[in-house]
């Protein structure tokens, strides 16, 4: 070898310049082994994304029918059919304790289902593709004439309460969730029930 390198550089190879030689050629297999240990590092942490992609998909399938399986139990269609009945000139105090008691079941899993949406548990499509006639009837319904979180915060005297569910029924939210995705919380809840306790 050494021959070799003497006849490409055109004469007698000194010891520096020998130990010179097997310094680049040490260096040079240092960075190719650097070079396939990164490789190596990306492949391991692109694989690690897709597995844990794949596990974020399957634990929002599992949450998908949970919701579903769910709202069979209940029996959501029928308590829907409910509030979409009511007249409208009904008030709060006018609603019978059968009423009373089908509504917090609707509100209830609304509110679960804006939970589950904004933490990334569903996709909001598919819950949206599922709700949204219901939760623009409540939105009519509850929050516009009867003004049902009104009267149940007061009661409660909780500000706090159904913050979740009231973002969902906002318009600007389901149309934001429509494009991107992007749920907007109606605030923290603390901070909200302490601005409204001092007005």
């Amino acid at each position: 070898m050494w021959s070799y390198l003497a006849a490409q550089l055109g004469g007698e190879l000194t010891s520096g310049d020998k130990l010179n030689a097997v310094i680049a050629f040490g260096t040079m297999l240092a960075a190719m082994a650097a070079v396939v240990s990164v490789l190596f590092v990306w492949r391991t942490v692109r694989e690690s994304a897709r597995q844990m992609e794949l596990s974020r998909e399957a634990l929002r399938a599992q949450t998908f029918l949970s919701v579903t399986s769910y709202e069979r139990e209940i029996q959501f269609s029928r308590r829907m059919d409910i509030v979409r009945a009511l007249p409208k000139n009904i008030t709060y105090e006018a609603l019978s304790p059968e009423q009373r008691a089908d509504i917090r079941v609707v509100i209830d899993f609304l509110n679960h289902v804006a939970h589950l949406i904004r933490y990334g548990y569903v996709q909001p499509v598919q819950m949206l593709l599922l709700y949204t006639p219901s939760i623009e009837a409540c939105e009519t319904v509850l929050i516009e004439q009867m003004r049902w979180l009104d009267k149940v915060r007061a009661d409660a005297n909780n500000q706090k309460l159904y913050l979740h569910f009231e973002s969902l029924c906002r318009e600007d939210n389901r149309q934001s969730l429509w494009r991107n995705g992007k749920f907007t919380p109606t605030g923290d809840p603390y901070k909200r029930a302490t601005i409204l306790n001092a007005a």
